[in-house]
């Protein structure tokens, strides 16, 4: 029998890993199949948006191949580097993993994105099945692959059992899409913790519902706090600002994704310059995968030195209907100020008057 030496059993034992880390990933995605139209017929349910608002397929083909990134499995990260590595050494091996610019300019409205969602899934396993063949088929191909022996661990990371992290992405992206079709903003202000201003000694001209600070989540009525950036934010109808959207947020971010990844990482797809929609553009960032333009929905600053009408936002134009007078009541006999739900500005922490603004 042939003695087998070490460079005989390091090429096996890669073939080996590769083979059972791509079968599991292909794996993955088929039994996220059935989870996927599930969940995003759920979305598209709760934020109900125009029938008529459509995505690009390609789009959301790269959003659930951004999944691999959500995916908590250690082992995983070296395959992450493969395939980053891979966009210089392996052009092919990371157009089929992170497949960019395909299905041409296919489009397919969002009321009807939970039936098409087979087809998105059986196109991906057939890049990951393409992908596999291509890396074990071509010898240059594999070196450049496998270079770095991130398939040499052990355990093999096992990716077939995690179908719920692998929609990440993909659930982000619609739920960003479809906020933006339905002319919902992401609100931030900036340096502020919506708490702390509620606790401090005057108060604030209305109750936001922060008074008894935030929940495990870093929530408090409709205002969501990051405390890496002491951001605060909030959603914003453009076209009913007296929409509260704290229940939708609850049950967005217990199911689907996270406040960082919707809220945060739209203000960081924004100063990308992704506002737009440019989520393959920004997909790749130097040796990382960089998902913040997982949601694109528009993000606007307020203004929180400004009672002027014309000054709502520090970088949008004014919503209409701000500072309207429509409060239950009277103020004095005078003018009431009504403001967006989610608003934080002078009006609420300095009003002219006191009394005179409400937020209904």
């Amino acid at each position: 029998m042939k003695n087998f030496t070490a460079q005989d059993f390091y090429l096996a034992y890669n073939l080996y890993g590769i083979n059972q880390v791509f079968n599991s990933f292909w794996r993955g995605i088929g039994n996220a199949n059935t989870l996927a139209s599930e969940n995003i017929g759920a979305i598209v349910t709760l934020l109900n948006p125009p029938k008529k608002a459509s995505m690009l397929l390609s789009e959301l083909l790269t959003a659930l191949a951004s999944g691999l990134q959500f995916i908590n499995v250690v082992s995983l990260a070296g395959m992450l580097k493969a395939v980053v590595v891979a966009n210089q050494q392996s052009p092919q091996v990371f157009k089929n993993i992170m497949p960019t610019g395909t299905l041409e300019t296919q489009v397919t409205q969002i009321s009807e994105l939970a039936s098409s969602l087979s087809g998105l899934v059986q196109q991906y396993q057939s890049n990951i099945a393409d992908t596999l063949g291509l890396i074990v088929g071509d010898i240059d191909t594999f070196l450049n692959f496998a270079s770095t022996g991130q398939f040499q661990v052990n355990p093999l990371p096992d990716i077939s059992s995690a179908s719920d992290q692998l929609l990440v992405g993909l659930q982000t992206y619609v739920i960003s899409r479809a906020l933006s079709a339905n002319n919902v903003i992401i609100t931030r202000a900036n340096a502020t913790n919506i708490h702390a201003l509620a606790s401090e000694e005057g108060g604030l001209a209305y109750t936001t519902g922060c008074e008894g600070g935030y929940d495990e989540g870093g929530f408090c009525g409709p205002f969501w706090y990051d405390n890496t950036s002491d951001t605060t934010y909030s959603l914003d109808n453009l076209g009913d600002m007296g929409t509260d959207y704290y229940s939708k947020m609850q049950q967005i971010f217990s199911n689907w994704t996270t406040p960082e990844l919707l809220l945060g990482g739209a203000a960081k797809c924004n100063a990308l310059g992704g506002s737009k929609g440019e989520l393959e553009k920004h997909l790749v960032q130097g040796t990382s995968i960089n998902t913040a333009c997982l949601s694109n929905a528009q993000v606007c600053t307020w203004d929180l030195d400004s009672l002027d009408v014309d000054h709502e936002f520090a970088d949008c134009p004014s919503q209409r209907g701000y500072i309207s007078n429509g409060c239950d009541g009277e103020c004095n006999g005078g003018y009431t100020v009504n403001v967006p739900k989610g608003y934080i500005g002078q009006y609420l922490t300095d009003p002219p008057v006191l009394g005179c603004v409400c937020n209904d």
